[in-house]
């Protein structure tokens, strides 16, 4: 958002200044230039010229004020209208070197004779201001710009180096981390898992089922569903409930009603019914591939898949 900020600073100084007419241009260089369009830096910039305000205008998205402002060819800043087309007036420069800093921008202020009337550079350095104490932000955002700042001040040789990738990815990563924390803090469970073991097996082989990570004696439902070679559709499901550690085992706990019932590993294989919609209507067609649905208060929690063999493939 470093642009935007540096824009609506250049929009105040012309207003002090008291111009009513000419044409506004910026000049995007180092590293905004390459990224530039990526970020939005062109909504942006010409947001900030346009005097776009982010809380009174918030339903307004940037790149709708961009689309604004190529139409009518202008913005106005006080009681002056200023020549203005982005895809022309704002230009992406990649080829200047030697800058005092690779988030750089400079904005222009030409009269009709093309004269410069009016010029300020704009350096993007996080929490710094190289722009005569005027504009203080990061490039990106500022939650990923505070982060960045100190990945950036000792990850990197210039802070805005470090990139606005690195910023947001820095973010995300202290942000998780810090959700990882709470969660255990709070005694949270981070959601039930499903283990299905092995998931190649010749038909007949046994197949294990867990789940862990549910609330003690908790009730939840294990379906399992395929598609034979000739298009009908095989379905079981069956019911269990979690031991005190929120766990269950196919191998270990009864199936409390459904497809089957009782202490049965294979249950949810050999109770597999079919609803012969496919082409050919038959109860020996290989059913290749299963998936193993773990469904709790009527929503689908998580699934894997098992491919079964007949023992001729191997």
């Amino acid at each position: 958002m470093g642009p935007f900020f540096a824009a609506r600073d250049f929009r105040g100084l012309v207003a002090k200044e008291g111009f009513r007419s000419g044409r506004l241009r910026v000049l995007l260089l180092g590293s905004l230039a390459l990224t530039g369009r990526g970020h939005l830096t062109d909504a942006a910039v010409t947001a900030g010229l346009a005097g776009h305000d982010l809380d009174r205008d918030a339903a307004t998205p940037l790149p709708d004020v961009l689309a604004a402002v190529r139409a009518t060819g202008e913005v106005r800043i006080a009681q002056g209208r200023f020549a203005f087309r982005p895809e022309e007036d704002i230009v992406f420069d990649p080829s200047v070197r030697d800058l005092p800093h690779p988030n750089t921008l400079r904005f222009e202020l030409r009269g009709d004779d093309g004269r410069v009337l009016l010029a300020e550079e704009y350096r993007s350095l996080g929490e710094e201001n190289a722009a005569g104490g005027r504009v203080v932000t990061a490039p990106t955002c500022g939650s990923a710009g505070v982060v960045g700042l100190a990945v950036a001040a000792n990850a990197s040789i210039a802070r805005a180096e470090v990139g606005c990738q690195g910023e947001v990815g820095t973010a995300s990563a202290i942000a998780a981390a810090a959700a990882g924390v709470l969660a255990l803090s709070e005694g949270v469970k981070m959601g039930p898992t499903l283990e299905v073991t092995p998931r190649e097996v010749l038909v007949g082989d046994p197949v294990t089922i867990r789940v862990s990570g549910l609330g003690p004696g908790a009730t939840v439902a294990l379906r399992v569903v395929g598609t034979d070679v000739f298009g009908n559709k095989w379905s079981a499901e069956a019911f269990y409930r979690a031991d005190e550690g929120g766990a269950i085992d196919t191998a270990r706990d009864a199936a409390l009603g459904g497809s089957y019932t009782g202490v049965d590993p294979a249950g949810l294989f050999w109770s597999l019914a079919c609803d012969y919609s496919g082409s050919i209507a038959t109860p020996f067609a290989p059913v290749p591939t299963l998936t193993v649905t773990l469904v709790g208060g009527g929503e689908e929690v998580a699934s894997q898949t098992v491919r079964r063999w007949p023992p001729s493939a191997w």
